[in-house]
Order: C-alpha cells, then structure tokens, then sequence
C-alpha cells in the first residue's frame, strides 16, 4: 500500500472514531429510538393488505370457478435454502458482535439465525435419509 494512502486511512478512521466517541444529541436518540417503531408498524400495515389482497384474489376465482388449491411440494429444499441462507447471515453477525462487544447479549442478533439456519439444515439432513 502506498505509504500517503496508508496515512489517510489512519487519519480517516481517528476521525471517525473520535466522532463515534461522542454520544448522540437529544433529538438524534428520539429519532433512532422511533425508527425502529416506524418499521414495525409500517410492516404490519404492508403484510395486513397483502393478506387482504390475497384474500380477496381467492375469493373471487372461487366466485368464478376458476381457483385451484396450491400445495407446498418441496419443503426439503425450501428448508436447505433457509437453513443456508440463516446460517451465512449469522456466520458474520456473530463473529461481527462478538468482535466488537465481546460474549454479551448482543451476540444472540447472530446466534438466533445461526443456530435457525442450523436447524433448518439439520432437518433437511434428516429428512433426505429418511426418503
């Protein structure tokens, strides 16, 4: 690495630790603490009117004769994609809390889907010996 790009990488990362360093204003916690509010609630509305949605889709191919019960066929793999998918999402989260906070309860936003993905992929261990 060039030895200037070296020193404005150091420079870089002191600054932004010193500014890490200093606690949020006031107003900058209320706005983070209702972000989280602001979520829940916005999803709840979205997966209220996509049930609704789906609902009223149903009802009217019945109305019309046209619907067809669908069945979920394929449930080995879609555990093999979940259980992939948590378990490489809470690989890096883990290793990422406990690097920066240590054994705290922090590491359990990486232990829940690692030991999830984990689970799901056990289950699809044990289910293919069984077909």
């Amino acid at each position: 690495m060039n030895p200037v790009l070296e020193a404005q990488l150091i420079e870089a990362i002191k600054n932004l630790n010193a500014q890490l360093a200093h606690p949020p204003s006031d107003p900058a916690r209320v706005i983070l603490s209702l972000i989280p509010a602001f979520g829940i609630v916005f999803g709840s509305v979205l997966l209220f009117f996509f049930f609704y949605w789906h609902f009223s889709i149903r009802r009217e191919l019945i109305r019309a004769g046209l619907y067809r019960p669908s069945t979920f066929r394929n449930f080995r793999v879609f555990c093999l994609l979940v259980g992939s998918l948590a378990t490489f999402v809470g690989i890096p989260m883990t290793v990422l809390f406990y690097a920066l906070q240590g054994l705290t309860y922090a590491m359990l936003g990486g232990l829940i889907p690692l030991g999830a993905g984990i689970g799901f992929l056990v289950f699809y261990a044990l289910a293919s010996r069984e077909n």
